[in-house]
């Protein structure tokens, strides 16, 4: 299985992330969480719109920032070493915090529109 970013496709700024990934050319999948078969990869739906899940090659998902992290790891070198180092003991918290403040927040962000705004 080649490792996939889920996305929603009905969110402008999901769908800026994607092509940031994609001009990253990072060897990544993106796939839109409607046309992702959830169960099947372990994928809470709630959770998948919440924060941004990334499966690997052996089928473990992660999300939101371990997620951006995962997939900047199949980079080009400095990508790689960026992505390791969001999951550092003095990074990680920050990482957390900044996509925590992001993802509440997509929906104000450039590109957004209302379809972007969290569930619930």
């Amino acid at each position: 299985m080649r490792p996939a970013v889920l996305y929603d496709a009905d969110c402008g700024f999901c769908q800026r992330s994607v092509r940031i990934v994609q001009w990253l050319r990072l060897p990544v999948d993106a796939v839109s969480i409607a046309d992702a078969d959830l169960e099947r990869l372990g994928i809470d739906p709630v959770d998948a719109l919440t924060a941004m899940p990334f499966v690997d090659e052996a089928g473990r998902v992660v999300y939101g920032h371990h997620a951006w992290a995962s997939a900047l790891q199949r980079g080009v070198w400095p990508l790689r070493l960026l992505g390791h180092a969001l999951e550092t003991p003095l990074l990680e918290p920050l990482a957390r915090a900044v996509y925590g403040w992001i993802a509440a927040n997509r929906y104000r962000l450039p590109g957004a529109s209302a379809a972007c705004a969290l569930p619930g």
